[in-house]
């Protein structure tokens, strides 16, 4: 494999990481927007909020 191909896959991962990561951290933000939605309450927008992180984590399949 030549240099400009290693790096170029190197960078490609790496972005893909970065990307992953970003999407898991918006899931951890979507499950402190539900359990702050529980805590006043909010029936209608915890329901939103898990489902939205469902979705979002399904599509990042991080496991």
């Amino acid at each position: 494999m030549d240099l400009k191909r290693l790096v170029k896959q190197v960078t490609n991962t790496r972005a893909k990481h970065e990307q992953c990561m970003a999407l898991i951290n918006e899931a951890g933000a979507l499950r402190e927007t539900a359990d702050a939605a529980v805590a006043r309450g909010d029936v209608a927008t915890e329901r939103r909020a898990r489902q939205a992180r469902r979705r979002l984590l399904d599509v990042t399949k991080p496991w």
